[in-house]
């Protein structure tokens, strides 16, 4: 599953293509009129979920290839954008934009019903489900540049049990915190010696303040 993008710069067309493995046997699935990007497959049914631009606000949409039948993943205010399916292929994460930020949204495609895995006064996106659907992966500005977020390995089983309930551990910013807090508490602890063997006129040479 690709993109296709035929026609000048000024005049370009992208559409949803298939193709095999080969590049033999390419179909053309959309006919060009909006703008498609980011198709995904889902890993255990004839179905693509993918982003367009159309009239509105860019939405996010599922395919199914066998009917070329297609369906808008939820009609929310604003966009929504960069899909991926879970592992199972029974739900799709997303980012929706909402106000001046985007967060992380799951929705559950037999139910229809919708979970916030983020809240934050940032930009979330790109989330991606771990083979095991148990943790997330995705980028975020939330620390004044895009990095990439995801929980840690040794708090395994408690991402796990946050992302069944609809919470994402964030175990990049209990890292960042965490670091800090140990830098902040060895500044002290040096400066506590520096002054006492000042008070009783030790010296080393070798000592100071770390970076």
């Amino acid at each position: 599953m690709f993109v296709d993008e035929t026609g000048s710069k000024e005049r370009r067309v992208k559409r949803l293509a298939l193709m095999d493995q080969d590049g033999a046997n390419v179909r053309y699935l959309t006919k060009g009129a909006d703008l498609v990007l980011t198709p995904r497959f889902s890993p255990s049914t004839q179905e693509i979920t993918y982003m367009e631009f159309g009239q509105g606000d860019p939405r996010v949409y599922l395919f199914n290839i066998e009917t070329g039948q297609r369906e808008i993943v939820g009609n929310f205010p604003g966009m929504s954008f960069s899909p991926r399916f879970s592992p199972d292929g029974q739900r799709i994460i997303m980012s929706l934009q909402q106000g001046g930020n985007s967060n992380l949204f799951v929705m559950d495609l037999r139910s229809k019903s919708t979970t916030r895995l983020t809240d934050t006064p940032a930009i979330d996106t790109s989330p991606s489900y771990s083979p095991d659907g148990a943790r997330i992966c995705f980028e975020s500005d939330r620390g004044g540049k895009p990095q990439i977020y995801c929980d840690a390995g040794h708090r395994r089983r408690r991402a796990a049990h946050l992302v069944r309930r609809g919470q994402l551990f964030d175990a990049g910013l209990v890292a960042a915190r965490r670091l800090h807090r140990l830098h902040q508490a060895g500044r002290r602890t040096v400066r506590d010696r520096h002054h006492e063997d000042r008070r009783f006129g030790r010296t080393h040479p070798d000592l100071g303040l770390p970076q």
